[in-house]
């Protein structure tokens, strides 16, 4: 269990696509909150994951230990798909590299059934599932986010991070969202908050005549 002063992430400022990311720590018992701008699934979202979980080296930023980002699992599409959708066990067993014992555990916590397939979960489970799945596979520190989540999914969500904050850290990708008419975004309860400034991209060189 780490100690509740160890720094899992320290950045000392940098720049991940078109996103300006100000200095920041992350320590044991945290959680941060980032404010990215523009939607969820977008190449600044992607590229922010990838540097946060030490899949690409950005200079400047230390990632201090095995940061995972708790993805949901996705349904097949296209022809593939149409013949097969994973079960529920299957994709803990593999994605959390979990012994069948294990993985009935986990899902009876979670109150799913072993034989359900992916694709008949709402996003809420999903989410709840990328959780135990990168808890799983022994992670000292997540990315997640709650895009696809009504507020009791958002708020279990939460809930399940923040018992576990204390040996596992965490960031939270916060994107911003419409509803109604009106914009807004939504915080990790009680996490320091961190605005990502958007620069513009700069447009592709013209080609030579």
């Amino acid at each position: 269990m780490p100690s509740m002063n160890r720094n899992l992430v320290a950045c000392d400022g940098i720049s991940v696509e078109t996103l300006e990311i100000p200095p920041f720590q992350l320590n044991a018992g945290e959680c941060l909150c980032m404010h990215v701008s523009g939607p969820a699934f977008s190449l600044e979202g992607s590229q922010l994951v990838r540097a946060f979980t030490g899949q690409k080296p950005v200079r400047g930023l230390n990632i201090l230990g095995c940061i995972r980002y708790a993805e949901p699992p996705r349904m097949r599409t296209g022809l593939f798909g149409y013949f097969y959708q994973p079960r529920v066990m299957a994709w803990l067993r593999q994605s959390g590299n979990l012994a069948d014992r294990a993985a009935r555990v986990v899902l009876q916590r979670l109150g799913l059934g072993a034989e359900q397939r992916i694709c008949q979960l709402a996003m809420n489970p999903r989410t709840l599932l990328s959780l135990e799945a990168a808890w799983a596979r022994g992670a000292e520190g997540i990315v997640f986010t709650t895009v696809g989540c009504d507020l009791p999914g958002t708020e279990s969500v939460f809930e399940a991070v923040a018992q576990r904050l204390d040996r596992c850290p965490a960031i939270y990708l916060s994107f911003p969202y419409v509803s109604n008419g009106t914009s807004g975004r939504t915080c990790f309860p009680g996490a320091r908050c961190i605005e990502l400034l958007a620069r513009a991209r700069q447009p592709a060189p013209l080609p030579s005549a």
